[in-house]
């Protein structure tokens, strides 16, 4: 549940004016990782910062690869 309130928060600031509180966001989102995580990483992909859209993008390909490599090792 608390992963869950950590999402709420960060998809909020997700939407601040202030680029530096989003990209914060964006890699607090990458430490918490899940399917939440995931999902609000892609809504980064659109933001009006590079910067902002690199970081998600690069985070988001380490989330889908660690998940790839536990699949592969038959762990959840």
């Amino acid at each position: 549940m608390a992963i869950g309130v950590a999402a709420q928060a960060l998809a909020i600031a997700l939407e601040d004016e202030d680029s530096s509180i989003r990209e914060e966001a964006v890699e607090a989102l990458g430490g918490i990782g899940g399917e939440a995580a995931i999902r609000l990483l892609e809504q980064a992909l659109a933001d009006e910062d590079e910067s902002i859209r690199e970081t998600a993008e690069q985070i988001l390909t380490q989330l889908k690869d660690q998940i790839r490599r536990r699949a592969n090792h038959g762990l959840p």
